[in-house]
């Protein structure tokens, strides 16, 4: 044994100096690994073939004695073991090679192994002849069943050694001009963002479009940065928005401006299937300028802790939403607060059962009280491309200004009001019976398809009618409060084709009625389908899009045909250009508001 160490010591202390002289050196890993070895042989093997490795070192591995080992037996760390678990109906014969473990190093696509010219070695070894007794030899492997709550967010990557600090379009066109848009990274984790659009023309219903925001996200450090580990996450957001738009109103017709900022944060920590915590908050601060100030303060709050590990899951969660200061006759405020709980299980095959109890705190013009909100949920996940999930649940939500002019880009409660006389349109929303029921299938990274169904009963939801007075040409949207019931499927799917073209594609069937006068919502879509094609696969440096928008409400439907392209002049520069409603085809899904007139864009992207 003391000649054996003096010899390993040798030729660690020769290789060292052949190193110094220029002469190619094991990898450090393998250098390390025989210095841990000491007093045993520095013998290093690897295998790769469909066989399990207990059979494998039994009856491949022998010691000097030229015994055999059993697999108990053995303890050889120098020994790599990798099962490639493919499963095929013709498994073909996988070549050995002498091979060496390279270094790796993570990167913000994932780990990237480095092959250096040091770690070639020279081998006078065969290959194998083919063994036609290997596949009776073979046993089953089965790929197992990994859990994740497809909620959470995902490990993060450690940032880029080169990353991108600024991507920017700028362009003019036929209605727009200028249009320009940039994001910028200044500094590590953190994101600003600015796009402005000038519209001239004036049958664009929107005429103006500013947006400045800036986000930053911390990951805190782990000790043990496993796959499986989710890292600590603080985000923060800023933004504000600004639009224009031009409404025909019988008082204070003119440009409307519709301002939005937004103040947000969040912190998410957990590892899947155990211990998850989440807390938001937002605060959101909207503005509608006619003649004056509407203004609107929404608040928000949500924190969320959850325990799955199997048999059991369990969780509590508390949510807080308030609108607050809206310039309408009478003046008051409208609230949201819910405490609840979760309790379900979980089997070994990835079947989840359960349902929670949760109370909710309500106060709106015409509502002050409050009720239980009980619900229940499955899920199954057959296997890892599968996912099959339904749930039923009697709720609450608010419905504030905020969320009215989402909807409705040219919706303003102080025209209505000034009008019509609707007051303040903010409702709590009980909804008595939710059902949804989701089947998820994944092809691949990119690809995927899914399937919801939906059945929502509602009351006090507002509805959105118009109200013109043909007299002046003046037109207005009320936000009246009705009950109502809606049935909704949605489909979407992303395939690719050929040699790497995109296909997107979403549709969305509903049918919204007014429950207690039996007649369809005026301006809920009836249809809403859009499809994008990217055909990547034509040219390396040019990319054609062709994208078809189709939306249907109950008395009107529009149809839009878009057309883009872009070309690569370098690796950072490229040339685009867009064409918008290449049909001139009505678009004005809310009457009287053309929101998408024919247009023509082109400028310059880049990205450094």
């Amino acid at each position: 044994m003391r000649y054996l160490t003096a010899i390993i010591a040798l030729l660690l202390v020769g290789g060292e100096l052949l190193a110094q002289n220029g002469t190619r050196r094991l990898p450090p890993s393998l250098e390390r690994e025989m210095k841990l070895r000491k007093g045993s042989s520095g013998r290093i093997m690897t295998f790769s073939d469909t066989l399990k490795a207990k059979t494998r070192i039994a009856e491949s591995i022998r010691n000097t004695s030229l015994q055999e080992l059993d697999s108990t037996m053995v303890q050889d760390s120098a020994i790599i073991m990798v099962d490639s678990a493919v499963s095929i109906s013709h498994k073909e014969w996988l070549d050995e090679h002498i091979a060496e473990l390279p270094e790796y190093r993570l990167t913000a696509a994932g780990p990237r192994f480095v092959f250096p010219l040091s770690i070639l070695i020279d081998t006078r070894r065969r290959t194998i002849p083919f063994d036609s007794t290997l596949p009776q030899k073979m046993e089953t492997v089965e790929r197992e069943r990994l859990t994740a709550n497809e909620s959470l967010p995902l490990t993060r990557p450690i940032a880029q050694e080169k990353p991108t600090w600024l991507l920017f379009n700028a362009g003019a066109g036929t209605v727009s001009l200028p249009s320009i848009s940039a994001i910028a990274y200044p500094i590590k984790n953190l994101r600003a963002e600015v796009a402005l659009q000038s519209n001239l023309d004036d049958a664009h219903a929107v005429r103006n479009l500013f947006f400045l925001g800036a986000s930053y996200e911390h990951f805190f450090s782990v000790p043990d940065q496993r796959p499986d580990v989710l890292i600590p996450q603080l985000h923060l957001d800023l933004s504000h928005a600004r639009t224009d738009r031009l409404m025909p109103a019988l008082v204070y017709s003119g440009n409307h401006t519709l301002s939005n900022t937004q103040l947000g944060a969040s912190y998410r920590v957990g590892e899947l299937a155990e211990l998850r915590l989440a807390t938001d908050g937002r605060v959101n601060f909207l503005s509608d300028e006619v003649m004056g100030t509407l203004g609107e303060t929404t608040t928000e709050l949500s924190l969320d802790l959850a325990h799955e590990e199997r048999p059991y899951l369990y969780g509590f969660n508390a949510s807080f939403r308030a609108a607050d200061e809206i310039d309408v006759t009478p003046r008051s405020s409208a609230s949201l607060a819910m405490l609840g709980a979760t309790f379900g299980f979980v089997t070994e095959d990835n079947f989840k059962i359960g349902g929670g109890l949760a109370y909710a705190f309500t106060n709106d013009v015409v509502r002050s009280g409050g009720g239980f909100s009980p619900h229940a949920f499955l899920r199954w996940q057959q296997n890892p491309f599968l996912v099959l999930s339904a749930s039923v649940a009697r709720t609450y939500r608010l419905s504030t200004l905020a969320d009215l002019t989402k909807t409705n880009l040219f919706y303003s409660p102080i025209l209505a009001d000034s009008m019509f006389g609707t007051g303040d349109p903010r409702r709590v929303v009980l909804e008595p019976l939710r059902i949804a029921a989701n089947i998820e299938y994944t092809v691949s990274l990119v690809e995927r398809l899914g399937v919801e169904v939906r059945y929502i009963m509602s009351e006090d939801e507002p509805v959105f009618e118009m109200l013109p007075d043909t007299t002046a040409g003046a037109r207005a949207f009320a936000a009246t409060p009705k009950d109502t019931r809606r049935f909704e499927a949605e489909a979407k799917a992303t395939f690719l084709l050929f040699k790497g073209d995109e296909l997107n594609a979403s549709v969305i069937f509903a049918s919204a009625t007014i429950s207690n006068e039996e007649r369809s919502m005026p301006f809920a879509p009836t249809m809403n389908a859009s499809i994008t094609y990217r055909m990547k696969a034509l040219a390396p440096t040019f990319t054609p899009v062709v994208e078809f928008i189709h939306l249907a409400r109950p008395d009107k439907s529009i149809s839009l045909l878009n057309g883009e392209a872009s070309f690569g002049l370098s690796e950072n520069i490229s040339l685009f250009g867009r064409i918008e409603n290449i049909f001139n085809a009505a678009g004005d899904f809310w009457t009287g508001y053309n929101e998408h007139p024919r247009s023509i864009l082109a400028g310059i992207r880049g990205r450094f």
